[in-house]
């Protein structure tokens, strides 16, 4: 397989990857990182698609899947947000992008309410199509989550109709 070809998972076929697509992904998350750098997440919110998926690649309160830009926002950001002194800072250390993937080594840093440092670090997988993201795939510290966080309220069943 070339740098140019990428073989599906489920498939043992290639299809062309474009490098006008892998730059403009790049330059994409590039700009995101650039914002969470400086604790400023309006260029993320503002790339996710409506259907973004937030998915941590971990068990237990922290590998629960988000499902939809509202469901991230509220379900989670907020309640994260909620126990942090002031605004998270996420410094990319490295990017790679091949097509409509992204990949980004990252530090993250932030002083909670209850007093202790959050800093964590991240592997995140950025899926991207048109513009947005799809899709997050967020590997990190999930042990340092549950001994410094609060724990994320296990999400509410729908009542029956």
């Amino acid at each position: 397989m070339s740098f140019t070809e990428s073989t599906s998972q489920n498939s043992a076929i290639s299809t062309p990857i474009s490098p006008a697509e892998t730059a403009a992904n790049r330059a994409l998350v590039t700009k995101i990182m650039d914002g969470l750098a400086r604790g400023d997440g309006a260029a993320f919110v503002a790339a996710m698609h409506a259907d973004f998926v937030w998915r941590p690649m971990g068990h237990g309160a922290w590998g629960r899947v988000y499902r939809g830009k509202r469901a991230v926002l509220s379900e989670l950001f907020a309640v994260l947000y909620e126990q942090y002194e002031s605004a998270p800072t996420t410094t990319a250390r490295h990017i790679w992008a091949d097509g409509d993937r992204v990949i980004v080594e990252a530090d993250g840093h932030v002083v909670t309410k209850a007093g202790p440092q959050y800093n964590n670090r991240y592997c995140m997988i950025f899926h991207l199509a048109g513009g947005q993201m799809l899709e997050v795939r967020e590997y990190l510290d999930t042990q340092l989550s549950a001994e410094v966080l609060s724990p994320i309220p296990a999400q509410k069943e729908a009542s029956p109709a």
